[in-house]
């Protein structure tokens, strides 16, 4: 046996305590571990009854969201939930800190549960287009009925144990001293006080079945007929636990598994999580460590100044927020605040974060700031003179970044004049668990300049990609390269409202209608203030200057390249398809060009892996983090395929068309764009 399971012994009662940090996951060798402990245990007749816990702070996390080969081996989790369930001898299991995925799972199959009240619950699996395994589905739904089975499950999220949807999962939460708890509930199962009740068992959940019924329908009305198939089979599941036995439903369960696993959906999605777990490698840090960040700087009232405000707050991270006036800064503030409810911050919460914050309107205040990040408007000479003014008042080893996707970073850090200590900075608002920005070092800046603010982003949930442009983003190439197809589909004979529908399920809004709700004219003056727009495929923009020439300014104006009438896009009654282009034509099309631009920015060191690439063009551009981003969609579909798609065009469009000799030789080597994917001295850089 390893020492991934530990065996200690109170009296009548054994404990089993999983040993396996940082997370205590439920690999096949722990799983092997804990089935012999069992084994012997179950044969040991000083051994009344045992105890489940974990150790390092946390129950378990069950499984490793990036290393799915851990599922494979013997015991399988099912049949280690069964060896618990099936015991004759009483089994409670003790939760702290975290209960997650198959963690809650082997938990549901003890035969008590206690909690402390700070512990956290949840199935993840959804994130990895996943379903439980080992029979999470079928006891859920015994204990919580199908509304709060289903909250849990297709929300993802942990959810502390004394919520109203978690509550029924435990026999006992208590403040403090869980495993005591555990122990003296255990004894009293050992002596017949209390009865040893398995979960395959109960019928709790299903006491109201007109009810039950209710909650599957009104769930599958709000989901519609095209949700993924992931939610469909979880529904199916939850269903099953009403309509079946245990073990037959349980058996469902397992397919449906299966065929989750198998979907392009589930691929996407692990890709996506393998992508974030690299995304934070960089050369750099194999050069400097970063420095310490104990109180950040921020200057602007923008919407990108506050997201970093919020993101840093909700981290714990104090921060000194500059304005130019108290009234600027009054109304950074009523934008922080409708933040943090739109994010649903609880009254403690808020209160704790705002405890953290400084504002003010001088400049010198930011000297106590380790790290700085300017976020004003978009201007070189504005930013300038923000620069020249941070100079005389930030500590010299201070790191400023400045916030901007257009301009190049070089000029920005002449006017600091400590050239080194400067990188650029670019992220979009979203939802706290998506943020992403991404890094931009300057052509001077230092490897502990850009490290240091790499861990401060990531410390504060923001994940960091390192873009090596110097200047513009990876994102607003790739973007670019997609526009550029759509309008070369739409020169073929395409409608703008084809080219979007060909899009439906990988962009949310398409291509064109996505143009006409960011707003032709800001799309014109945005490429306008490129430094580098050599780099950038702009041929989209002739169509955006004859629409902008015709009043046609897209969504705020009433029209653009679609008609809108109450925030309602309509097609225009002038489109007229010409040469018929089917949606395979076009969405090969779009996406062989940016595969293209994506292996530029990979020869030119501007992203480091195509995983990068899918990363920001998911958070920031809104593609589908099933199809797992551009990159690893075009690895889906065939680096052949699409080549084959763009090559009758490669003479009219070379810059979208003409194929790359990285992808060339990807696909003479029969390998994928995934094989750059790899980090450190494994990392591989495209032919």
């Amino acid at each position: 046996m390893s020492q991934k399971i530990r065996i200690e012994r109170a009296g009548p009662i054994a404990i089993l305590r999983l040993a396996n940090p940082p997370r205590n996951f439920l690999g096949p060798v722990v799983r092997a571990d804990l089935s012999a402990a069992l084994t012997a245990l179950a044969q040991d007749d000083q051994v009344k009854g045992i105890l489940l816990s974990g150790s390092e702070g946390l129950f378990s996390t069950g499984f490793n969201a990036a290393a799915p080969e851990m599922r494979e081996g013997e015991p399988s989790l099912r049949a280690l939930c069964h060896q618990i369930e099936d015991s004759a001898k009483p089994v409670v299991a003790v939760i702290f800190g975290l209960a997650l995925g198959g963690g809650l799972e082997l938990a549901l199959a003890a035969h008590g549960r206690v909690a402390l009240a700070t512990a956290k619950v949840g199935m993840p699996d959804i994130a990895l287009g996943l379903i439980p395994s080992a029979g999470g589905t079928q006891r859920l739904t015994r204990l919580l009925g199908a509304d709060k089975a289903l909250a849990l499950l297709l929300s993802g999220q942990a959810v502390v144990v004394g919520h109203p949807r978690t509550a029924p999962l435990f026999d006992e939460i208590v403040p403090e001293a869980a495993e005591k708890a555990a122990a003296i509930r255990l004894l009293r199962m050992i002596d017949g006080t209390v009865p040893l009740r398995r979960v395959r068992d109960r019928a709790d959940g299903f006491a109201n079945p007109a009810a039950f019924q209710k909650a599957l329908r009104d769930c599958r009305e709000a989901l519609g007929p095209d949700a993924p198939i992931t939610e469909q089979r979880l529904l199916d599941c939850v269903e099953r636990a009403q309509l079946l036995p245990f073990e037959i439903a349980e058996e469902f369960e397992e397919l449906a598994f299966a065929e989750c696993a198998e979907s392009g959906y589930a691929q996407g999605l692990l890709h996506v999580q393998l992508a974030l777990r690299r995304a934070h490698n960089m050369p750099e840090a194999t050069m400097a460590k970063p420095d310490r960040v104990d109180r950040l700087g921020v200057v602007g009232g923008g919407v990108s100044a506050v997201t970093l405000v919020h993101s840093a707050l909700l981290a714990g991270l104090p921060v000194t927020w500059f304005e130019r006036s108290a009234e600027a800064i009054a109304a950074a503030q009523s934008r922080l605040d409708r933040m943090m409810e739109a994010a649903q911050t609880d009254p403690e919460t808020r209160r704790a974060c705002l405890t953290q914050l400084t504002t003010t309107s001088d400049l010198r205040d930011l000297a106590s700031s380790d790290l700085v990040v300017e976020a004003v408007a978009d201007n070189a000479h504005t930013k300038a003179q923000v620069f020249a003014a941070l100079e005389q008042v930030m500590p010299a080893t201070a790191v400023v970044l400045s916030h901007t996707g257009t301009l190049p970073i070089g000029p920005i850090g002449q006017a600091f004049g400590r050239v080194g200590q400067v990188a650029g900075l670019y992220l979009q608002p979203a939802e706290p668990r998506y943020r992403l920005a991404e890094l931009i070092p300057g052509p001077s800046t230092t490897a502990r300049s850009l490290v240091t603010a790499g861990e401060m982003l990531n410390r504060i949930g923001v994940l960091s990609i390192r873009c090596g442009s110097g200047g513009g983003t990876i994102g607003g190439r790739v973007t670019a390269a997609l526009r550029d197809a759509a309008a070369y589909a739409v020169h073929l004979g395409a409608t703008p409202a084809q080219v979007d529908a060909a899009l439906t399920g990988i962009l949310p809004y398409g291509v064109f209608k996505a143009m006409d709700m960011q707003g032709l004219a800001a799309i014109q003056r945005r490429a306008a203030q490129l430094h580098n727009a050599q780099s950038h495929a702009l041929g989209h923009l002739a169509l955006v200057d004859a629409l902008l020439a015709e009043g046609r300014g897209g969504r705020s104006h009433g029209g653009g390249f679609y008609d809108w009438a109450e925030d309602q896009p309509q097609p225009r009654r002038s489109d007229v398809a010409g040469k018929a282009l089917t949606k395979t034509e076009i969405l090969h099309l779009c996406l062989g060009a940016m595969m293209n631009e994506g292996a530029r920015l990979l020869r030119e060191d501007v992203a480091l892996r195509p995983s990068d690439i899918d990363l920001v063009m998911i958070r920031h551009h809104g593609f589908a983090a099933a199809r797992g981003g551009p990159m690893n969609s075009a690895d889906r579909i065939g680096l052949f395929t699409l080549a084959r798609a763009m090559k009758p065009h490669a003479a009219d469009a070379p810059r979208l068309f003409a194929q790359d000799p990285g992808i060339a030789g990807l696909i003479k080597n029969g390998e994928h764009l995934d094989v750059l994917n790899a980090i450190g001295r494994s990392r591989r850089r495209i032919g």
